[in-house]
């Protein structure tokens, strides 16, 4: 109960505050591993990203270029993911292969990809 009340001041803290919020620290035992997929501060985290990855498919041109070049760049994107307590690089792979992207075609900075679309 007491780590839960912790991570609950620490979320409200970092709402409060309008600098980058703290990295969600989950728990390591294994039990716990339902229990931090129904938190609602990673469901709504992860609602947001899944909801990216759909308007990277967007029939509307400026949203899907804009969903894409958020995944694309890992200094918008980082942010998000590590309030889950997940790995960067990992999500950042699994969210563009489930948006249709791979990385690799977009050599250079997402600006110089964003120029291209």
């Amino acid at each position: 109960m007491e780590e839960q009340d912790e991570a609950t001041r620490q979320k409200v803290e970092a709402m409060a505050d309008h600098g980058r919020p703290p990295k969600h620290q989950p728990s390591e035992e294994p039990c716990d591993t339902w229990a931090r997929a129904l938190d609602p501060y990673v469901c709504f985290v992860g609602a947001f990203l899944w909801q990216v990855v759909i308007d990277a498919g967007s029939e509307t041109e400026s949203v899907q270029h804009e969903a894409q070049a958020f995944l694309l760049d890992p200094n918008r994107l980082a942010p998000w993911i590590e309030l889950t307590g997940a790995d960067v690089d990992k999500i950042q792979g699994m969210l563009l292969r489930a948006a249709g992207l791979d990385a690799t075609n977009y050599a250079g900075s997402w600006h110089e990809w964003s120029r291209r679309a």
